[in-house]
């Protein structure tokens, strides 16, 4: 988002003087041609095309179709006196709309100026800063949320369903939808109505969606009722992104916080708490990381006894809470939490926050007091007895996504919370975990790609010692957390989705690991015996081995719970190579090197399963060490291929045909559509049969995915 600053007195004299000058040239152009058409024969011959007709700019200047005046060629542009006053008009009133703009921003108290007398006006990024853009992302929008936000209440209060405008609350939320993310409209809508009634709303929406299905004469209390929840929740999703975009807005955002704990504690009213949470919890929502530490840190203070949404609420509760949105829970901190699965900056510095500790000299964070406290609350406390610790396991999941190495602090920290995450998790029965703290448990596991290597090659090292192979890996997990990962793979392991989740990851995280082997060896051509070779060997037998970690890990968990072991082989070993294989397509994040891929619960594509194997076939270790040593195999030689490390005779045929021309995977650039290749047998035979060409080296790149496989299932040869 983009805030402009324009002082007031400053901007507005320039503007005056500008129209003086404007109001005096046209003045002049008047008397002049008045003067000379006075007499009888005009002293001066075509005065009125000079003031009114285009004639060409003097020598250094031309007129700008936009702006007015600007550099260009003599000649190339013609304008009359009349034309120039124009544009300078166009200049005036752009300048005078932006900065009528502003003041009504600031009057609304919506933005504030950053100095005395500077007013500012908003513009969402990518927006290009025009006079009718101003007014639709500023007074427009408050306009529009004042009216929209007026009318749904009035809407929810009636007995029809409709605001005096004549909408129907269905129209109003069509509208809202419109401007849902602009942050100047989020904050105006919410300060319309303020932040308590626009809690009450959420429920007034439930019970405006909920029919009677009562007989004559039965009592409203207990006959049934019938919620179009569809209805219901594509509201709710609208004001969960009004919400969010409130939380953004510059003067709103670090005041909402403290107005939703106000509104969740009024005596009465602690039913708004399922309303907020229902709010924060709109999947992909990406609300202000300050808002939501602010929030968490208020909320973990209001005690929670497990009290359950209900209509109607126990008679001893009705008083305390009053009328309840029954479809989310009312812990406190089940949204805010949740919300941080999002937000990964705001879910570490809540849970490990920076001016709370500090880097000690093993290299590994070492937390204040208040983060020990803090930690010691959320994993002793009650949640929520349906939806249990799911809230605090995203925001967990949400702190391992910041593992990826950085100039500062943010991998000690994000290293240290994602340790007492896998401490705390593991503690807890495998059977306690829903499937959304499973697939919580998967993305942890899957932002320590490099520490379950280390489980599995038996070198953890959490001492602080340094080597050359360290640098492009994250902090490393302090203490020893070895017993912890294997429990939390055999978490894992139980539940389809996470196990998706995982096997997924380390796709992504053998692309990430290629991709660094790349950027290593910049100057270096497959089989030139540079050593990108052998780093490439390397990582394949690493590969293989995490997958076979996941695989047996949840074969062990399976056959410990009554699966038969070569049902659980076969529903495990299809699993992990379905989704390795999705995933090994994936560009690297931006943001990950070697050891790190970036893994959160918003990130698309998690569970998805793409193979060029039929997954029903593959059944065991050794068929799937031998499905993912082809898949891998294929994927690093086609990641080889798109840098450029294969010589140009790679690419020509014996009849000196160019291999762009003859498969359809491959463009006229050499590049491999790596998802094409994977996903169908026929591309992959083509394939195999060109690593067959004396001028490919593949030969060279001897992958190891047979003995990784076997490291990672515990019976490695060596």
């Amino acid at each position: 988002m983009t805030y402009v600053s324009m002082d007031t007195e400053g901007v507005q004299g320039f503007i005056d003087a500008l129209q003086a000058w404007v109001d005096d040239a046209e003045t002049e152009c008047s008397e002049l041609y008045n003067l000379n058409n006075s007499w009888d024969t005009p002293p001066v011959e075509g005065i009125d095309e000079m003031l009114n007709v285009s004639t060409p700019f003097l020598p250094g200047y031309a007129l700008s179709p936009t702006m007015g005046m600007a550099a260009g060629l003599a000649g190339t542009t013609t304008a009359s006196v009349a034309d120039a006053t124009s544009a300078l008009q166009a200049i005036i009133d752009d300048l005078q709309t932006r900065l009528d703009e502003a003041i009504i921003m600031n009057d609304s108290g919506i933005t504030f100026g950053s100095t005395e007398g500077a007013v500012c006006y908003y513009l969402p990024d990518g927006v290009d800063d025009t006079a009718e853009n101003v007014k639709t992302y500023n007074s427009q929008s408050i306009a529009d949320a004042k009216a929209d936000a007026t009318a749904l209440k009035q809407a929810l209060g009636s007995s029809d369903g409709t605001a005096e405008d004549g909408r129907s609350v269905e129209e109003i939320a069509a509208d809202m939808a419109e401007k849902q993310d602009i942050d100047v409209y989020g904050a105006a809508f919410v300060n319309t109505v303020g932040v308590d009634t626009y809690l009450d709303l959420v429920q007034k929406v439930q019970a405006h969606y909920t029919y009677s299905a009562a007989s004559s004469g039965t009592s409203q209390y207990s006959h049934p009722t019938t919620e179009d929840e569809a209805a219901t929740d594509s509201i709710v999703d609208t004001m969960g992104h009004i919400l969010a975009a409130a939380s953004h807005q510059n003067v709103t955002g670090p005041r909402l916080a403290a107005a939703l704990e106000t509104a969740v504690t009024e005596d009465g009213h602690k039913g708004r708490t399922a309303a907020m949470n229902a709010l924060l919890s709109v999947e992909g929502l990406y609300f202000d990381a300050g808002f939501l530490v602010d929030l968490a840190d208020r909320m973990e203070e209001l005690p929670y006894d497990g009290t359950r949404p209900t209509f109607p609420m126990p008679a001893n509760k009705v008083d305390e809470y009053g009328p309840v949105f029954t479809r989310n829970s009312l812990d406190p901190l089940q949204g805010v939490l949740t919300a941080m699965g999002t937000n990964t900056e705001a879910a570490l510095e809540y849970l490990a926050p920076e001016e709370d500790g500090s880097v000690g000299d093993a290299g590994n964070w070492v937390p204040g007091q208040a983060s020990v406290d803090r930690w010691k609350l959320l994993t002793n406390r009650t949640w929520d007895p349906d939806q249990g610790d799911d809230a605090l396991t995203t925001a967990m999941a949400g702190a391992s996504a910041q593992r990826v190495p950085s100039d500062g602090d943010t991998d000690e920290r994000a290293a240290w919370a994602t340790g007492k995450a896998m401490s705390y998790l593991s503690s807890i029965d495998e059977e306690a975990f829903s499937q959304t703290g499973r697939n919580n448990v998967a993305i942890i596991l899957g932002n320590s790609m490099a520490d379950i290597e280390d489980v599995i090659g038996g070198n953890a090292d959490s001492s602080g010692a340094v080597f050359v192979g360290d640098v492009t890996r994250p902090a490393v997990l302090p203490g020893n957390h070895e017993s912890d990962i294997r429990a939390l793979a055999r978490v894992v392991g139980m539940e389809e989705s996470s196990l998706l989740i995982l096997s997924n990851t380390v796709g992504r995280y053998s692309t990430a690991r290629n991709q660094a082997i790349l950027d290593e060896y910049p100057e270096a051509t497959l089989g030139d015996g540079s050593g990108m070779d052998e780093a490439f060997k390397t990582a394949s037998r690493n590969d293989g081995a995490l997958l076979g970690f996941i695989e047996r890990s949840a074969v062990n968990a399976l056959t410990a719970h009554g699966y038969d072991e070569a049902r659980a082989n076969e529903l495990t070993a299809s699993t992990v190579l379905g989704a390795f294989g999705a995933e090994l397509s994936v560009a690297p994040h931006p943001g990950a090197q070697a050891a790190s891929v970036v893994v959160t619960a918003a990130t698309p594509g998690l569970t998805e399963q793409i193979s060029q194997f039929d997954l029903t076939q593959v059944e065991d270790a050794e068929d799937l060490s031998d499905a993912a040593q082809q898949e891998a195999f294929q994927a690093a030689m086609a990641q080889i291929s798109n840098a450029g490390r294969l010589p140009d005779a790679a690419y020509i045929d014996y009849n000196q045909k160019d291999l762009g021309d003859l498969y359809d995977w491959m463009d006229e650039d050499h590049q491999i559509d790596l998802t094409m290749l994977l996903s169908d047998s026929t591309y992959r035979k083509q394939f195999n049969h060109w690593m067959e060409s004396p001028d490919v080296p593949a030969a060279d790149l001897e992958i190891q995915f047979s003995d990784g496989v076997r490291a990672g299932f515990g019976n490695d040869d060596d």
